[in-house]
């Protein structure tokens, strides 16, 4: 897709057509959802390390 491009004014002598483009982006970070996510992260940790899933029963019955 070709962009238009004024013609250039006639005090341009060696009629070459410029073009001026300027391009921002602006990043923000909300830290309260970064905290938010960082408690939920480390509260499963806990639980993944902490929390006994009932796996011992099988070998708990087992064992005279």
């Amino acid at each position: 897709m070709a962009s238009e491009m004024a013609d250039p004014v006639p005090e341009n002598i060696s009629g070459k057509k410029s073009v001026s483009y300027e391009h921002r982006i602006h990043h923000r970070v909300n830290w309260g959802y970064l905290v938010i996510g960082a408690a939920v992260i480390l509260v499963i940790g806990y639980v993944w390390a902490n929390v006994d899933l009932g796996e011992d029963d099988e070998q708990q019955a087992v064992t005279p």
